[in-house]
């Protein structure tokens, strides 16, 4: 029953127009809420970007501004990060690396990620790869005339 409430999360793009559906999926993002929550939220506001013209369209762009899409998917990111540090599934500490063995952090992460490079500023783009400990990475490519492209081929790979 879990994974079906899940998928609607993810699915509810395609039913609602931005200032019906962000608002449910940013309040997903919040600290605490399971990973796996988290992961099909980033999924739909991904779709929702895409299907509405994120970052460039007006209304998409407000409803963002005024649910702190921002600032809340930073959050997500930079809170994923510390508890996935925290309990060891980053670096060395674990080479044998199972599906479901982080409870969807990992997955969460990337979507996260993936949603900042789609539909956030540079700067916060920055400030993703700063907390994903990857900011040597590919810093130097945000900013670049195709920066999104470049960022999002970069989390694909992650």
């Amino acid at each position: 029953a879990m994974d079906l409430r899940l998928e609607c999360i993810a699915a509810l793009p395609a039913l609602a127009r931005p200032a019906d559906c962000l608002p449910l999926l940013v309040a997903e993002l919040a600290p605490g809420r399971p990973p796996r929550a988290q992961f099909h939220a980033c999924i739909g506001i991904h779709r929702s970007a895409v299907r509405y013209g994120a970052p460039d369209a007006p209304e998409w762009r407000n409803v963002a501004a005024e649910v702190h899409l921002e600032s809340r998917l930073l959050a997500c990111v930079g809170n994923l990060q510390s508890l996935g540090r925290s309990v060891g599934l980053w670096g060395n500490a674990s080479p044998q690396r199972f599906a479901n063995d982080d409870s969807c952090m990992r997955y969460a992460l990337v979507e996260a990620l993936r949603c900042v490079g789609a539909c956030c500023s540079e700067q916060a783009a920055r400030e993703a790869l700063r907390l994903a400990d990857e900011g040597s990475q590919i810093a130097h490519l945000v900013g670049a005339p195709a920066w999104r492209e470049c960022f999002a081929r970069f989390v694909e790979r992650w």
